[in-house]
């Protein structure tokens, strides 16, 4: 399987508590996400469904990746994937690697 990493997207929650979606765009064939909260950022942010929260989710700590795999033979949703921050306008890089034929 090859894939392709698709470069990292800036993404900035200027209000805590108004959950956002990973990417603005619907994306197939994505098999890992790789998520960095900067070190910069105030507080810690949070990863998950459209019911993520300030205290809900995949908790990313300012300094840290999480890197979410698909299972095998899989993809992941990522455009069904939300996050928030703790603190307002905190940041989160999105990359992900993408299935290509």
């Amino acid at each position: 399987m090859s894939v392709v990493l698709v470069s990292p997207a800036i993404r900035e929650n200027a209000a805590s508590g108004t959950e956002l979606r990973l990417t603005a765009a619907d994306v197939q064939g994505v098999v890992s996400i790789i998520l960095s909260a900067p070190a910069a950022n105030t507080g810690t942010i949070y990863v998950g469904d459209s019911n993520v929260s300030t205290t809900r989710g995949i908790a990313i700590i300012k300094g840290t990746t999480q890197v979410i795999n698909a299972p095998d033979g899989q993809f992941l949703d990522i455009y069904n994937m939300w996050f928030d921050a703790a603190t307002s306008g905190d940041d989160l890089l999105v990359s992900y690697l993408v299935k290509v034929n």
